[in-house]
């Protein structure tokens, strides 16, 4: 279950009110489909390449989708240590949201707000193995500065995440590029991840 956790959130859009469980494997009738968000590029082929001093993954969206949700959810791809998974992303009403898919269906995650505040907190709650799972977020910085060592943003926003006792996310997100950076604390043990290089098409 944390393998899976843990690769949702590396990648972006990889790296945010309460919500309950919401579960389908039905397309619904009615598809919205919106411009991309400002923290959400959404362009087939545009990619992202982060590294954590130990592995490097790129990230690549692919021209695939699900309808589910009332919504499009595009597909990223990512390749890390030659291991690939697939994670889905939506723009929609002002929200970013992920997919949690298992044997029981989709379920969906709001990781980031469209006009994020500092102190802005809200949860969703997803079902892994019958059981509830809390993220809790909280937005810590809307004007952040990142410099990865090969490229600089400002006005980023940080975000963290809180799942139980042990796990922490702090996600950082610029406009028109998506996370930037990522820093997870998984039981103390502790891993960075920088955007060193992207393209957005």
């Amino acid at each position: 279950m944390k393998n899976k956790i843990l690769a949702l959130l590396i990648i972006p859009m990889l790296f945010l009110y309460t919500a309950c469980k919401k579960n389908t494997t039905v397309d619904p009738v009615h598809i919205e489909i919106e411009s991309e968000g400002l923290f959400l590029p959404i362009k087939v082929n545009s990619n992202w390449t982060y590294d954590t001093g130990v592995i490097k993954s790129v990230v690549t969206i692919t021209s695939n989708y699900k309808s589910v949700f009332g919504k499009q959810y595009n597909e990223y791809t990512m390749v890390y240590n030659t291991v690939i998974s697939k994670a889905y992303y939506a723009y929609s009403k002002k929200e970013y949201t992920s997919l949690y898919t298992d044997t029981a269906g989709s379920q969906e995650i709001t990781y980031l707000k469209e006009s994020p505040v500092v102190g802005q907190k809200w949860n969703d709650t997803i079902t892994v193995a019958s059981s509830p799972v809390i993220y809790k977020y909280e937005v810590l910085e809307t004007n952040a500065n990142v410099n990865n060592g090969t490229v600089s943003f400002s006005n980023v926003v940080h975000v963290k995440l809180s799942i139980g006792a042990t796990y922490t996310n702090d996600a950082y997100y610029a406009k028109s590029v998506g996370l930037v950076k990522s820093v997870t604390n998984n039981n103390a043990v502790i891993i960075t991840s920088l955007l060193k290089s992207y393209t957005i098409l």
